[in-house]
C-alpha cells in the first residue's frame, strides 16, 4: 500500500516510520532539508504537561503520556533535566495552588520546593522567586532524535525525498489521484498533510480549506550562566516565561504573535528585547551583554472557529482532518497543531486513520519499539540551537 507524505518535520518522520513499520510502502516529501524549519526552530523543551494544565488539561494530559513514552523509547536523545514552575514576588498563590491541583488531576508528579532551598540548590535564579513547583521536565537531542526516527523508519523501507516541493495535488471525481512535483508525479493510494504552518497551503492545491492560525515565536540564546534544568513562570502563560538550559547556552522564550504568511513574517528588535527583560526576572545573566543570536520559529495551530481568539487560547492538542468526512475528498488526511513532545502520538493517531482508510489491519508498534541508538546512527551536522 502506497502512502505520500507530504512534509518532513518531527511529525511527517514520525508518521513515515510508524507506515513503515506497519508495513506500507512509504515516500516522503520535503521541500527543502528535513526538519529544517518548525521543528529545529523551536525552544527544545520536552514538556511534562505542567505548562498546560490550567487552561489546556488535555493536552496537558497527552504531554505527561508521551514524556514518559518518548523517556522510555528514545531516553538517550532526551536530557532529564526536571523543570521548575517559579512563583515570582509578583505572582499570585491562588494560582501557584490551582497549578500544583491541575497538575494531580493530570496525573503529573509535582513537588513544592521553597525559595532560599531553590536558590542554595540553583544559584543563579533571581532573588524574585519566592518558591517552585518541580515537574518531571527535559531537554531534547532534537537532531539526534529527529535522525534516529529517520534512519529506523529508513531501515523499514521508507523513502525521504528532500529539496522538492509539491506544485499540484490532483483530484478527479472527489478522489486524490496524483501528487505533482517539480521534478515527478506520484500516484499513491494515500497522502498525508504533514505540513504543520503551511497546512492551507498544501491543502489548497486540492481545493480543501484549512484554517491554519500560525505564529511566530522568539528565542533568544545566551551564554549560559549555569543552569541545568528547565524553568517555567508559575503564572498564566505568556511572553518570555520559559528558560531552557542546553550545553553552554541557555534558551529565553517565547512569544506568540500571528503571522499571515509563514514564508514571509517580520523578526522585531522589540521581541528579542522583551525575552531579555522577561527572562532576566526569572534567571541572573540574561542580558545583551550575553547574548548569542536569535532565531524565530512557528506554531502549526488550527483555528477553525470565527470568533478570533487570541493566539494564546487556541489549544496546543493536535487535529486530524478526514477530507473524506468533512470535504468529500477521499485519498487525504490533515495532521496539523500539537507539540514536539506529542509528536509520536500524532503519528500513532494519523498513521491508524491512514490504515482505517486502507483497509489494512496493522496495529502501531512506536509505543514500545526503542530508537536506534546514538552510536547506531549517522551523525548530522546541524548544529542546535541555531545560532
Amino acid at each position: 500500500m502506497e502512502t505520500l507524505i507530504i512534509g518532513g518535520g518531527i511529525v511527517g518522520i514520525g508518521i513515515a516510520r510508524d507506515l513503515a513499520l506497519r508495513g506500507f510502502d512509504v515516500t516522503l516529501v520535503e521541500r527543502g532539508e528535513i526538519a529544517n524549519e518548525t521543528s529545529t526552530y523551536f525552544h527544545g523543551e520536552c514538556h511534562s504537561g505542567a505548562r498546560y494544565a490550567v487552561k489546556d488539561p488535555e493536552a496537558a494530559k497527552k504531554c505527561i503520556q508521551e514524556n514518559k513514552i518518548l523517556k522510555d523509547i528514545a531516553g538517550e536523545y532526551i536530557e532529564d533535566t526536571g523543570g521548575l514552575f517559579l512563583k515570582l514576588d509578583e505572582d499570585t498563590e491562588e494560582y501557584f495552588q490551582e497549578k500544583k491541583e491541575m497538575c494531580e488531576e493530570c496525573g503529573i508528579e509535582t513537588k513544592v520546593v521553597q525559595g532560599d532551598e531553590l536558590r542554595e540548590k540553583h544559584g543563579v535564579l533571581s532573588e524574585k522567586v519566592d518558591k517552585a513547583l518541580w515537574a518531571p521536565d527535559g531537554v531534547f537531542k532534537p537532531i539526534e532524535l529527529m535522525q534516529a526516527t529517520i534512519e529506523d523508519a529508513e531501515n523499514h523501507g521508507a523513502e525521504f525525498i528532500t529539496n522538492t516541493e509539491v506544485e499540484d495535488i490532483v483530484t478527479e471525481d472527489g478522489e486524490v489521484v496524483a501528487v505533482e512535483t517539480e521534478d515527478e508525479t506520484f500516484n499513491p493510494d494515500f497522502v498525508v498533510n504533514s505540513t504543520g504552518p503551511w497546512a492551507e497551503k498544501v491543502s489548497n492545491l486540492a481545493d480543501i480549506q484549512v484554517d491554519m492560525k500560525p505564529t511566530k515565536g522568539v528565542m533568544t540564546v545566551l551564554d549560559n550562566p549555569g543552569l541545568d534544568i528547565v524553568l517555567n513562570r508559575c503564572a498564566p502563560v505568556d511572553d518570555g516565561d520559559i528558560v531552557i538550559p542546553k550545553e553552554d547556552t541557555v534558551i529565553v522564550g517565547t512569544t506568540s504573535i500571528e503571522v499571515e504568511d509563514p514564508d514571509d513574517f517580520p523578526k522585531n528588535q522589540e521581541e528579542e528585547d522583551l525575552m531579555l527583560e522577561r527572562g532576566g526576572k526569572m534567571i541572573d545573566g540574561v542580558n545583551e551583554d550575553n547574548l548569542v543570536s536569535s532565531y524565530w520559529g512557528l506554531r502549526p495551530l488550527y483555528d477553525p472557529s470565527s470568533d478570533d481568539a487570541h493566539e494564546r487560547d487556541v489549544t496546543r492538542e493536535f487535529t486530524l482532518i478526514d477530507h473524506t468526512e468533512r470535504d468529500d475528498v477521499d485519498g487525504m488526511i490533515t495532521v496539523v497543531g500539537g507539540k514536539w513532545t506529542t509528536h509520536r502520538f500524532m503519528a500513532e493517531r494519523a498513521a491508524n486513520k491512514v490504515c482505517e482508510k486502507t483497509g489494512v489491519d496493522a496495529e502501531c508498534e512506536t509505543a514500545d519499539k526503542e530508537l536506534p541508538k546514538p552510536s547506531e546512527v549517522d551523525a548530522i551536522d546541524r548544529e542546535w540551537p541555531p545560532r
